[in-house]
């Protein structure tokens, strides 16, 4: 378990798997990525912390490819706000072909999307070849 109060130890706890707990609300400077071998389940410590996403997305969760089975990435009680400029979740291969098919999103309780305006497929997408 790891807890976590700005970009790079989400970005971190993420690449390495298992439950991330937010603290506080956090501004991303860049998007999470999500490797196709790390299952995340990502919630607020108490109440229901906001990840800003102003410039990109919040989340790329990789597809399988060559490896593993594909990222995963479950949200509890967090909400995801694109600044009405950008934001959401890719999943599957985000340009990169080498990673195609799989991965899982789970929206459980109290996870909001909300706000996103990506130029490509709005708050969520589900990419393939």
């Amino acid at each position: 378990m790891a807890i976590v109060t700005n970009y790079a130890q989400l970005q971190a706890a993420c690449e390495a798997g298992g439950l991330v707990q937010v603290a506080n609300n956090i501004t991303l400077t860049n998007y999470v990525r999500i490797p196709p071998t790390s299952t995340v389940q990502l919630e607020s410590i108490n109440g229901a912390f906001t990840l800003y996403a102003p410039s990109s997305r919040h989340f790329i969760v990789r597809g399988a490819g060559t490896q593993g089975s594909g990222g995963s990435l479950t949200l509890s009680n967090i909400i995801l706000d694109g600044n009405n400029t950008s934001g959401g979740i890719s999943m599957g291969a985000a340009g990169d072909p080498a990673y195609l098919s799989g991965g899982t999103l789970i929206l459980n309780d109290g996870a909001i999307v909300q706000n996103c305006r990506a130029t490509f497929f709005k708050a969520l997408a589900a990419q393939s070849a």
